[in-house]
C-alpha cells in the first residue's frame, strides 16, 4: 500500500512538472535570424553554473544513481583508508 501511494504521488508530481513545462515553454524561443538554430532564453539571469548545480542536484537525488553508487561501485574500491577518498572520487568521475 505504501509503495502504491509513493508511486501515485510520483505520477502526479511528474504530470505537474510536464504541465508546468508545457505552459511555460513560451519563455524559450527560437531566434528567426539565428542561422545555427540555437535556442536562446529570454531570461538571462541564470548562469551556466546555476544550470550545472541544478543538474548535479537532480542527478544526486536519482534513486537509480544512488543504487549504482552503493551497490555496484564499491567492488572497485580497495580497503586502504589512506586513499579511500581519492578512489571514490575517481570511480564516481568515470
Amino acid at each position: 500500500m505504501v509503495f502504491n501511494c509513493i508511486k501515485w504521488i510520483g505520477v502526479v508530481y511528474l504530470g505537474w512538472l510536464g504541465l508546468k513545462t508545457i505552459l511555460f515553454s513560451s519563455s524559450v524561443y527560437k531566434d528567426e535570424d539565428n542561422i545555427k538554430g540555437e535556442v536562446t532564453f529570454k531570461d538571462d539571469s541564470q548562469t551556466p553554473w546555476d544550470f550545472a548545480r541544478q543538474e548535479f542536484i537532480v542527478a544526486a537525488a536519482n534513486p537509480k544513481a544512488l543504487l549504482l553508487f552503493t551497490v555496484f561501485l564499491p567492488q572497485f574500491i580497495t580497503s586502504n583508508t589512506a586513499t579511500l577518498g581519492g578512489q571514490i572520487l575517481i570511480v564516481n568521475a568515470v
